[in-house]
């Protein structure tokens, strides 16, 4: 089994851009010469473009924005604004303005494109579109309370829109950034209720059932996920909500695990291991739409059998492999946002069977992005946590401490509030003194860590057991029983589920 003392394996909850473009554009294909087609352009007082410029401009516009085109397409609509501000194409350009900057990432600057749309676009079909996208310039800038309005007026004022189905999901994916999934669903149900055949529904569904899954409601999220990962789908969520399924049974057997009920977590990670099968390549189980959640089926299968390798002593060296092969597969995706987690779990399968040396070397590789070049360095902090521990395990020989003790200060003072393993390398550091019995200085560290005077910044305090027991054994060896005492009586009423706490108890009374 894994090295339970030391089990920081928390997982970050990584998932691709799983919500797809939520509805059509709405575009018609401007060709000179040719007519709009449904109300492409604004039309002028008098039926035609007020300038034949602005016409070739704003059609060009629409056909870049519409092959996705959007820096080239934003340049064609500014000219038209700054250009041709009489225009009967200057609205409507303002509004394509502002959603090329939307999807350029430039959301602040969108907000502000889309604001001026309104005033210029009051009437008609495309009313409610600068205020719908402006909904989503400000959600995406966490700016909920202002997007909900956005949405409302939609969803209010413009029943015939094509945007009110997307309204009403996104109102509800504001209530669940917001971690409100009552809330989040009870919108959630309004687009299934009211719009049962519009291009939000499957999201809408996906939605319900994540919401369920981040409730730690398993039998409602996977109702839900069971709808819509349904073999042949035409549903571009299918293979998303069969991926959530593996999840649900990855997530269940890592509660269970916690719980130290390893029978019961074996059997859910058979299960996951079996429906995450279903989306890796050749594609032969199952058959979808298409497959963009294989990545992270990829990694989350790699997980799996390196969570059931680690529920064996020691550890199986066979499921370790099978996880190897796929943490490399994700390695191997250009782009892939979960590259640098994979190639971290990659080196804790070393880790993980006491191989140090190779493990050290798979960090060192990670932690030179020159070397790795991945798209993401969100694992950069728990590398350097276990490289530190890596070479603090190997002993102190040459200079593994003092190298041990810089990665740890890398976590601590670099990242530090940020780092949700801060406190662990904080108590790393106390420990690796305790282990070279400097005393004082291990007394001082682990101090700092669990009574400061100032409180430290970090996020995460799920060190703070093992740190109370080290630092009651600190103070036994300084002579300083009474403080071991208190410290062993901290640790026991304030953790009583920790491993520390039976430990602590055994060493009292103390003389």
């Amino acid at each position: 089994m894994l090295d339970t003392t030391a089990g920081y394996h928390r997982e970050r909850f990584h998932r691709t851009a799983l919500l797809r473009y939520a509805a059509a554009m709405g575009l018609a294909m401007v060709l000179t010469g040719c007519g709009s087609g449904g109300g492409g352009l604004l039309p002028s007082p008098g039926g035609k473009s007020t300038t034949t410029a602005s016409t070739q401009l704003y059609a060009d516009g629409v056909n870049r924005f519409t092959a996705g085109d959007f820096t080239v397409a934003a340049t064609d609509f500014q000219q038209v604004v700054q250009g041709y501000p009489a225009a009967s194409e200057a609205a409507m350009s303002t509004l394509y303005l502002g959603r090329a900057q939307y999807e350029l990432g430039q959301y602040a600057l969108a907000e502000q494109t889309l604001t001026q749309a309104i005033t210029l676009i009051t009437s008609g079909n495309y009313a409610a579109d600068p205020y719908y996208w402006r909904g989503r310039a400000r959600h995406k800038q966490g700016l909920l309370d202002l997007a909900r309005e956005d949405y409302a007026w939609v969803i209010n004022n413009a029943a015939t829109s094509q945007w009110i189905d997307n309204a009403l999901l996104q109102t509800g994916n504001s209530w669940f950034d917001q971690a409100n999934y009552p809330g989040a669903r009870s919108w959630y149900q309004q687009v299934l209720a009211g719009y049962p055949a519009s291009s939000s529904v499957d999201d809408a569904q996906y939605q319900i059932g994540r919401s369920y899954h981040a409730e730690l409601n398993y039998a409602a999220a996977l109702a839900e996920y069971r709808q819509l990962a349904v073999p042949n789908s035409t549903s571009t969520l299918a293979d998303n909500a069969h991926y959530q399924i593996g999840r649900v049974y990855y997530d269940q057997a890592v509660a269970a695990l916690a719980q130290n009920q390893i029978t019961a977590a074996q059997g859910l990670l058979h299960q996951a291991i079996t429906q995450l099968a279903g989306l890796l390549s050749p594609h032969t189980i199952t058959l979808y739409a298409d497959y963009s959640a294989e990545n992270d089926a990829q990694y989350y299968s790699a997980r799996s059998w390196h969570r059931l390798a680690g529920t064996v002593t020691p550890v199986d060296a066979v499921q370790l492999q099978q996880a190897r092969a796929l943490y490399k597969s994700v390695m191997a995706v250009p782009g892939s946002l979960l590259a640098d987690n994979a190639h971290f779990q990659y080196a804790m399968t070393y880790y993980d069977e006491t191989n140090y040396q190779t493990a050290i070397v798979e960090l060192d590789t990670l932690l030179s992005p020159a070397v790795t070049g991945y798209a993401d360095t969100s694992a950069f902090d728990e590398a350097y946590l276990y490289r530190g521990m890596a070479r603090h395990r190997l002993g102190n020989s040459g200079d593994n401490f003092v190298l041990a003790d810089r990665d740890y200060r890398m976590v601590t003072d670099w990242y530090g509030a940020t780092s949700i393993y801060a406190d662990n390398a904080h108590y790393e550091r106390g420990k690796l003194q305790y282990d070279q019995q400097d005393w004082a200085k291990a007394s001082t560290l682990f101090e700092l860590l669990v009574k400061p005077v100032t409180p430290l910044p970090y996020p995460d305090t799920s060190a703070y057991d093992q740190a109370w027991y080290f630092l009651g054994r600190t103070y036994e060896n300084m002579g300083r029983n009474v403080d071991a005492t208190a410290a062993y009586n901290t640790l026991i009423a304030s953790y009583p589920a920790s491993f520390y706490a039976p430990l602590a108890q055994a060493r009292l009374p103390l003389p």
